[in-house]
């Protein structure tokens, strides 16, 4: 996503840089081709970097399956894993960037037969940020696949759910997952992020445009089929007021 915000940003800014220096001089072409190129290309390599964001899946999901005690998980080439819960090795996962504030998330590999290789890895849950984040996570997911959702949900703060599984994701939506991401401890350091949050939401808007959400096989949906009157569905209707996005 950031790809597509600096590709932005250069061309943008080479463009009113060169029509500035046409303006002082207009015999100096050949420094306005220059900047416009060199900008161009930068702006392309930047376009590279963002193509694992534009033209993809809107989302990764994965589904937990309790009565079956199947994990699914929706490949990058539109393909699904399914593999047996008690199969899979978790573990936590560090983020590529290292500080005080490094990502972590859940890793879960599906082992080779001798299993001291992995033979494929997918991420449950997304990233966290903190260690006991993550862990907290971990022991949701274990909860309900072990004792069942009414344990999953005794010590769960109030869940917020995203509006995927209604759709594209909403402008509204994205801001709101960019601001949680993104933070502000106070007013002034947020009022300097707001351009940027912005920004990144259009960015975030636009990728989620040209991707397709993803489709599960009949086969899985009909083993994962929710009952009309289960009490513990969670989705973007029973976010806490001013989560809702819409809905």
């Amino acid at each position: 996503m950031w790809g597509g915000i600096a590709a932005l940003i250069f061309f943008t800014t080479g463009i009113i840089y060169s029509t500035t220096i046409y303006r002082v001089d207009r015999h100096n072409l050949t420094m306005i081709i220059a900047v416009l190129a060199a900008n161009l290309i930068i702006s392309l390599l930047f376009i590279l970097l963002a193509k694992s964001e534009f033209f993809k899946y809107t989302h990764m999901p994965v589904r937990l399956n309790r009565k079956t005690r199947m994990v699914h998980v929706f490949r990058f080439d539109g393909s699904v894993l399914s593999v047996p819960w008690d199969e899979v090795f978790f573990n936590v996962g560090l983020g590529r960037y290292k500080g005080p504030f490094q990502p972590t998330f859940i890793a879960g590999h599906v082992m080779e037969g001798s299993k001291r290789y992995p033979k494929e890895t997918f991420i449950l849950g997304g990233h966290a940020s903190g260690l006991a984040a993550t862990l907290s996570l971990w022991e949701f997911f274990r909860r309900y696949m072990e004792e069942g959702p009414e344990s999953a949900l005794e010590d769960t703060p109030q869940l917020v759910c995203l509006p995927l599984d209604r759709g594209k994701e909403p402008f509204s939506a994205g801001m709101t997952v960019v601001h949680r991401e993104m933070g502000s401890p106070n007013w002034f350091l947020g009022t300097i992020l707001f351009p940027i949050r912005v920004l990144q939401s259009c960015a975030r808007w636009l990728a989620f445009r040209t991707c397709k959400v993803p489709v599960w096989p009949k086969e899985i949906e009909a083993t994962c089929t929710i009952e009309p009157e289960d009490p513990h569905v969670h989705d973007v209707t029973t976010n806490p007021p001013g989560y809702r996005f819409g809905y």
